[in-house]
């Protein structure tokens, strides 16, 4: 028979197997994550201790974000904040709303990591 009722906080706990905050050397960043979000993968778990698998997805999650955001930004400079609408006329670039999403989702995942802004 299994338990019933609440669980204990261990039993709640996902630790990464073979990681602990202890440890010297943070886990490698994931490898889809572009070179400035792996930097702030490795800065990121020097300073916090994130050491269930939960709360690295979220800081994974939090970094797909910020490379979304990036490259709308870099998007958005190369073709200018106004493109040209139906009757020619002026209006703001699309990726503008998913950049401002992209920063949104960035920082609401780390206020959940409970991360100082």
């Amino acid at each position: 028979m299994t338990q019933r009722g609440r669980k204990s906080l261990n039993k709640l706990q996902l630790v990464v197997p073979g990681y602990r905050a202890s440890d010297k050397e943070p886990p490698p960043p994931p490898t889809h994550l572009g070179k400035i979000e792996q930097l702030l993968w490795r800065d990121l778990l020097e300073e916090n201790a994130i050491d269930t698998r939960a709360g690295l997805t979220v800081l994974t999650i939090a970094l797909e974000a910020h490379e979304r955001a990036r490259l709308c930004a870099e998007q958005i400079k190369r073709d200018g904040l106004l493109t040209k609408g139906r009757d020619d006329q002026d209006k703001a670039h699309p990726l503008i709303a998913h950049e401002r999403a992209a920063r949104q989702q960035y920082v609401l995942c780390l206020r959940k990591l409970g991360l100082e802004l």
